[in-house]
């Protein structure tokens, strides 16, 4: 699975705490064929526009193989830079979902839309919604990987290190750094992991 293999790239305790966004986008890049990235900031959004950020893909053919796509990744620019890194970096690891989670007809788009402007309670319904759910734990895990979190956590939890200095360092929002640094969170990344696993084997077997 391409996901676990970006995950396990940037789960190493001898990279630096703040990585770019240009690494993230290489790493996804080598990971597949033919793929390009372009950012396109949502400069007109409304208030009551709850869409933070979103990947469009399309066909692009190129050279001899005639194959190619181009990905969209669409942000929030108004948000703060370490909400847009967030941002980002969920959109990107996107790029590496399999088919099960493709929202590649009009339709599709349309009701993920509407789904991402419900209520959380109401969202977790369905299943693109809920795959984006998980494509933030997966953002966070690139930005503080368990290796990392275990260096950290030591003097995090003896109040040596705080939750607003990890997340100036690392430059992602206080909120999700004291998610990722809270006891909950092992067992979450787990489970989200398990998850998307589990609805590969069952897209891959009813293949």
């Amino acid at each position: 699975m391409p996901v676990r293999k970006l995950l396990k790239f940037f789960d190493s305790s001898d990279r630096d705490l703040r990585i770019s966004i240009g690494e993230i986008e290489k790493k996804v890049l080598g990971l597949l064929h033919g793929h390009q990235i372009s950012y396109c900031p949502m400069l007109d959004e409304g208030a009551d526009n709850p869409i933070l950020g979103m990947l469009e893909q399309q066909d692009c053919p190129t050279g001899w193989s005639g194959e190619g796509v181009t990905n969209y990744v669409h942000f929030r620019a108004s948000e703060s830079p370490a909400m847009r890194r967030l941002i980002i970096c969920k959109e990107l690891t996107h790029i590496l979902d399999p088919d099960c989670y493709l929202t590649n007809t009009e339709t599709h788009v349309e009701d993920l839309i509407i789904d991402l402007a419900a209520p959380i309670g109401i969202r977790d319904a369905n299943q693109h919604a809920a795959h984006d759910k998980r494509s933030l734990v997966l953002a966070l895990s690139i930005f503080l990987p368990p290796s990392i979190r275990s260096i950290l956590l030591p003097k995090f939890e003896d109040g040596t290190l705080t939750a607003e200095q990890i997340s100036e360092d690392v430059e992602i929002p206080l909120d999700m750094v004291k998610y990722v640094m809270s006891s909950r969170w092992p067992d979450l990344y787990k489970y989200t992991l398990e998850c998307i696993e589990e609805d590969l084997n069952v897209h891959e077997a009813a293949a």
